[in-house]
């Protein structure tokens, strides 16, 4: 992957007398974590940035909760991240308190399909 994607680490840092920066892939999965880690309607100037995802988590896991976060976080990356394309559906899995969030994608010019699982309390 060329140094195209480029910016600021997640979680923004310092090291090294400036900004951590992240490059490639490292930075893709930064943006994921950072949009699903936003809380939709947060952001001052970015209202629709961020998923329902963390204000699910303190709902009760139900069958129902599963494919309603898969289209917000689908709906988000479309929108938010249109560099990443998903390779597969988002995968939700409610397990009592737990929710994992796993992501297959690929990015332009590569195309080599990633897969990042987020476990979130």
């Amino acid at each position: 992957m060329t140094g195209r994607l480029m910016g600021p680490a997640f979680p923004f840092r310092i090291e090294a007398g400036g900004v951590a920066r992240a490059a490639g892939h490292a930075k893709v999965e930064d943006g994921l974590r950072h949009l699903l880690a936003g809380r939709a309607g947060e952001r001052v100037m970015l209202r629709d940035y961020g998923t329902a995802v963390p204000a699910r988590l303190q709902e009760p896991g139900s069958a129902a909760l599963a494919p309603l976060l898969r289209r917000d976080i689908e709906r988000a990356l479309a929108r938010f991240m249109p560099e990443v394309r998903l390779t597969a559906p988002v995968r939700v899995t409610v397990d009592g308190e737990r929710l994992t969030v796993a992501v297959e994608y690929a990015v332009r010019p590569d195309d080599v399909v990633r897969r990042l699982e987020l476990d979130l309390p």
